[in-house]
């Protein structure tokens, strides 16, 4: 058959393609024809190649062979047509015949390349060469069951098998062809000498494949083989356990890749080589094949394609096969590894020393529970007997500053006594003057005393101290001074007073002078702070004098004064007879708890008091506020 066609790219070289082909080599029917074409391509010189059919081309003719096989009697018409060709001829010439654009159909069909063009081509070739299938799974020619396809038994090496070297089998070949030479045979009659010769060939066929490393793979790999995995319930001590696996791991030691394989070992093999032995067969490497496994014989197939796409297929089907085989292996390792008393006294000693770590972790963390709590005690202890000499000290300082209290006013009121029967206007404030300074000057002594005793007669610190002591009286002294008016000023408050006296600020001025009783250093300065700056400390302290009751004996000056009654009238009453502390506690209290509480209230106001009970507290309360809405309701214009 010959054929041609010529095609002109559209592209700007212009370049111009001709492929001329020519059937050799046998007829149409043909099937080994080859095929020779010449192609030209661009301005170079032509090129002549040999070249085998393959492609869409190949496929079309592939089909129009086999169809014609089956179909040899019909022709179109029911005869001869028009050219005398048969139907199938003229399908198969259409797509040359048609010029380029029958070439551009057929081509443009060649390309197709999505998955389900792929799928269809996969199951028409499998439809195709269905007939090439094994039709059961049989054992191979090179490994019959038969004593004279034993090629180990025919060569005297049954007992060494695969573990046979290629020397062996040569020195074995050489051994058995002595007898059955033809050389040796020629004074045998016909018949022994047909049965010398055919034992002659068959030693040949088991030297040639023994000696061939591909072939001697795939005949070893069905050679002698037991896939059998022992049964876990045969293992009842530990003498069974190397008695049932040792003979199998032995017996599937022959496909590893890496030799020597490390053996299962015995009851005193050390745990190193135990564990070496499991890791080397997790990690086996086998070398098997699976001849029988095949599903195509690559024999048979009349092309390139048909054997590359049988290998294809037989490649998969042994890609299965080894993980079938793989899988095996692992139940085997692991079922060992699981049955093995090695493996089992070292998980059991495993198991012990995580309990006994598990449990010195344990009383590790239970004693420094017991030590923190030990130490949190002795923390709460020495806090509760700090907390207490505390208090302590606290209640002596209090009884102590209440004593010199009491003791300041028994003063004052013997020097009121005392100086009632003078007639100087200031001599009572100057007793009283000095009586406050004295008590200043006992609180800084004693406050000193506290601040050396922590120096344990360190003469450094002590000098250190005092010198802190005395920077921070003239820092003292200099807003005390920046606090106080001038002269001017102090004439023009007392001529002209800034505002009037409420009741409200007599309260204030009351509660003021029982929180900074005398003896607080600056505490006019105080008193004026408290009430917010709405007098002068001069004023202050001129309302309050005024506020106090007389002590002297001069009935005509206090009847020439009618100021003594209202400021005799304008102190709340005391009927329960309230010390200064007791209203001081009293007053911190109703602050602190609001009136929401209800009766609950008093109870606590009371416990803060200590001295008095909740009805004396709400009597008191009452008491006062009856003063205060009295004050507040006279004062008030009409």
């Amino acid at each position: 058959m010959n054929g041609g066609w010529q095609w002109e790219p559209q592209w700007p070289s212009k370049i111009l393609l001709a492929i001329s082909t020519t059937w050799t080599g046998g007829d149409e029917e043909d099937e080994t024809a080859s095929v020779r074409a010449v192609v030209w391509a661009s301005a170079a010189a032509p090129v002549q190649r040999r070249v085998e059919c393959a492609g869409a081309a190949w496929e079309r003719w592939w089909h129009r062979k086999r169809r014609r096989e089956h179909r040899q009697e019909k022709w179109v018409e029911g005869g001869e047509g028009e050219n005398g060709v048969c139907e199938d001829d003229v399908d198969g010439q259409a797509s040359f015949d048609g010029g380029s654009s029958a070439w551009s159909d057929s081509a443009g069909e060649a390309e197709e390349g999505d998955a389900a063009a792929a799928a269809a081509i996969h199951d028409g070739l499998a439809a195709k060469y269905a007939h090439l299938r094994r039709t059961h799974r049989s054992v191979p020619e090179n490994h019959s069951s038969t004593q004279h396809d034993d090629y180990y038994a025919l060569l005297g090496l049954e007992q060494w098998r695969w573990r046979a070297g290629v020397e062996d089998i040569r020195k074995a070949y050489k051994r058995a062809s002595l007898h059955c030479h033809p050389d040796k045979t020629v004074h045998l009659s016909d018949a022994e000498r047909e049965a010398s010769l055919a034992l002659f060939k068959r030693l040949q066929r088991a030297l040639t494949v023994l000696t061939d490393p591909r072939q001697r793979l795939a005949y070893d790999s069905v050679d002698d083989v037991d896939d059998s995995l022992p049964d876990a319930s045969l293992v009842q001590c530990e003498a069974d356990f190397y008695a049932v696996y040792g003979p199998v791991f032995a017996r599937n030691a022959r496909w590893s890749r890496r030799q020597p394989v490390p053996s299962l070992g015995h009851a005193h093999t050390p745990l190193p080589e135990v564990l070496k032995f499991y890791a080397f067969w997790r990690s086996f490497e086998s070398w098997r094949q699976f001849p029988d496994d095949a599903e195509y014989d690559v024999s048979q197939a009349e092309s390139r394609d048909e054997r590359r796409w049988m290998e294809r297929m037989n490649h998969r089907q042994q890609r299965q096969r080894r993980e079938e085989e793989r899988s095996r292996l692992a139940r085997l390792v692991e079922g060992a590894y699981r049955l093995d008393p090695r493996i089992q006294a070292m998980q059991a000693r495993e198991r012990a020393e995580r309990e006994r770590s598990r449990t010195e972790r344990q009383r590790v963390r239970e004693a420094r529970q017991r030590e923190a709590q030990e130490q949190q005690r002795q923390w709460e202890e020495q806090r509760q007997r700090e907390r207490a000499a505390e208090q302590q000290r606290r209640a002596e300082a209090k009884r102590q500053r209440e004593r010199e209290r009491d003791a300041r006013r028994k003063l004052r009121q013997a020097l009121r006594a005392l100086a009632a029967r003078t007639a100087e206007p200031g001599v009572v404030d100057s007793m009283e003057h000095s009586v406050e300074r004295c008590g200043e000057d006992m609180e800084r002594l004693r406050q000193l005393e506290r601040a050396c005793r922590p120096l344990d007669g360190d003469v450094e610190a002590l000098r250190a101290m005092l010198a802190r002591m005395e920077c921070v009286e003239r820092e003292q002294e200099k807003r005390r001074k920046e606090a106080q008016p001038s002269p001017s000023q102090v004439s023009e408050s007392v001529s002209a007073p800034s505002a009037e006296w409420t009741a409200e600020h007599l309260s204030l001025l009351a509660r003021a002078a029982k929180k900074f009783p005398p003896g607080t250093r600056d505490r006019w300065v105080r008193i004026t702070e408290f009430m917010r700056h709405a007098f002068t400390p001069e004023e202050v302290q001129a309302q309050w004098k005024r506020m106090q009751p007389s002590t002297r004996s001069a009935p005509a000056g206090a009847a020439a004064n009618g100021a003594a009654a209202p400021a005799a009238a304008s102190t709340p009453p005391n009927a329960a007879q309230w010390s200064v502390s007791e209203q001081a506690r009293l007053e911190a209290a109703l602050k602190q708890h609001a009136s929401t509480l209800g009766d609950a209230r008093w109870a606590r106001v009371a416990a803060d008091v200590h001295t008095r009970s909740a009805e004396a507290c709400r009597s008191r309360f009452e008491e006062l506020a009856a003063y205060f809405r009295a004050q507040k309701h006279s004062a008030t214009p009409r």
